[in-house]
């Protein structure tokens, strides 16, 4: 199966007016709902690694927050008039470049949404390569 991401972005746009008729354009919205989901990763790793709450399917959580986040960051990126892909691709050429240097000299030259994207999209990335 093929998934063009910038139709589920499209798509999501809809649903999302649809649903939230009422919800302000603003870009913090769904930035806090990545934030939100990040936590709830970042808990089902840790309690997955410590080996406690062994009641909850930690993989299956950290399945479900990525896809959250990616979700809210579709969201995040319709409110900024910008594509996921494009954003995704940008950040693979630069990627290299970013490794390595200094993150405060790299965040006065962005805004700070374009920046914090960012690392969030970087996390992720290396969240999916490591596993």
């Amino acid at each position: 199966m093929k998934l063009d991401l910038d139709e589920i972005q499209r798509e999501h746009a809809l649903w999302i007016k649809k649903n939230f008729p009422s919800r302000p354009d603003k870009s913090f919205h769904p930035l806090l709902g990545v934030v939100e989901e990040v936590g709830e990763l970042s808990h089902a790793v840790l309690k997955r690694d410590q080996g406690i709450r062994l009641n909850e399917n930690h993989g299956e959580n950290i399945k479900d927050a990525v896809g959250d986040i990616v979700i809210y960051l579709l969201d995040f990126c319709n409110t900024e008039k910008s594509g996921l892909l494009v954003v995704l691709i940008k950040l693979g050429v630069k990627l290299k470049n970013v490794i390595g240097k200094n993150i405060g000299r790299i965040s006065n030259n962005v805004s700070r949404s374009t920046f914090i994207l960012c690392c969030c999209l970087f996390w992720v990335y290396t969240f999916v390569l490591y596993f």
